[in-house]
């Protein structure tokens, strides 16, 4: 007779990376299998042992031999940073999947799934599966990963007109030209992290994304006080630097060609005083993107608050917890 393993996944993990992975999943585990998938929050705020109990429910709700759920936030169990968390005799586990790293998420999903699986399956006592050598680092970036930080250009459109407003004036300023041609390139490249720094850190400002270090208190998975801080941050400016530098990328694209249809080389090599070559145009287009990267954060002041503050992994668990507390029961 066929079992059937469920795979409950947080509405913040990637659904559809869990949708795709199930069938592959039930190909690689041993004898017949059907494997379900369903949606659940998992506060982090939540013990180990009430993850455990609702995984249970749900397995008799719909009829599961076993259940894994997937969360989208780091775990840690006794102390220790793990990957998942098994209790074969409850025939439950909860696997965190920013753990597996960024690279290839439906391969490794897959194969910590299997693995998961496997360990039910094989009976004895509860057990956790720690996360290996470098682990942390991979922990990090998984988080980040999670956040989709290219999507956070969908949330930073005030920002971006602003920004290419702030560029198109620039490109036109020959005071501008001048200046980019005679920046020395150490100068000029500290002037493009300036500027994706301004934005990181005004983002973080006017957002309150910062998790502050409060006291080492219980918070049921995650990890405590200045260690659950350190990782959040760690993860919240990361996500912010890769989409602010996703949207620095496209700004820039948009300055070089239209600094390349509108320029005159005649009247920019005039300004200069000498011959000009796309070197010049990228430059001056570097610059200048720069610039209005600055005057972007001006604009972030109108972008939907809820939207861009989801990318904080303690804001989003705030949330969850609220949610929570205002279901009934």
């Amino acid at each position: 007779m066929p079992k059937t393993l469920g795979l409950v996944a947080d509405p913040a993990v990637v659904a559809e990376t869990v949708e795709r992975t199930g069938p592959d999943v039930a190909a690689r585990l041993r004898g017949d299998w059907h494997v379900r998938t369903d949606e659940q929050t998992f506060a982090a705020g939540q013990e180990l042992r009430e993850l455990s109990q609702r995984a249970e429910e749900l397995a008799d709700e719909h009829g599961w031999d076993a259940v894994i759920g997937l969360t989208d936030l780091p775990m840690v169990v006794d102390g220790q940073t793990v990957v998942a968390d098994v209790s074969p005799e409850e025939r439950v586990a909860v696997l965190s999947v920013p753990a597996l790293g960024p690279l290839m998420p439906r391969r490794r999903l897959r194969r910590a799934v299997v693995r998961v699986a496997e360990a039910l399956e094989g009976g004895g006592d509860r057990r956790v599966i720690r996360i290996g050598r470098g682990g942390h680092v991979r922990l990090v970036l998984g988080m980040v990963a999670a956040n989709h930080p290219v999507r956070l250009i969908r949330h930073l459109t005030s920002a971006g007109a602003a920004a290419l407003g702030t560029t198109a004036i620039a490109l036109m300023n020959s005071s501008v030209w001048l200046l980019a041609d005679h920046l020395a390139p150490l100068r000029m490249a500290a002037a493009l992290l300036l500027s994706i720094a301004i934005m990181v850190g005004w983002l973080i400002v006017r957002y309150d994304l910062w998790e502050p270090a409060d006291e080492e208190e219980d918070e049921g998975i995650l990890p405590a006080g200045r260690k659950r801080a350190a990782l959040f941050n760690a993860a919240t400016v990361l996500t912010l630097a890769a989409g602010v530098i996703a949207l620095y990328a496209l700004l820039l694209a948009v300055a070089l060609a239209s600094a390349a249809l509108v320029i005159v080389d005649s009247a920019f090599a005039s300004t200069l005083g000498h011959g000009v070559g796309v070197g010049d145009y990228l430059s001056l287009a570097v610059f200048a993107t720069s610039i209005g990267l600055v005057g972007g954060a001006l604009g972030s002041g109108f972008e939907s608050q809820d939207a861009v503050r989801r990318v904080a992994f303690g804001v989003r668990e705030r949330h969850r917890r609220e949610e929570a507390h205002a279901e009934p029961g």
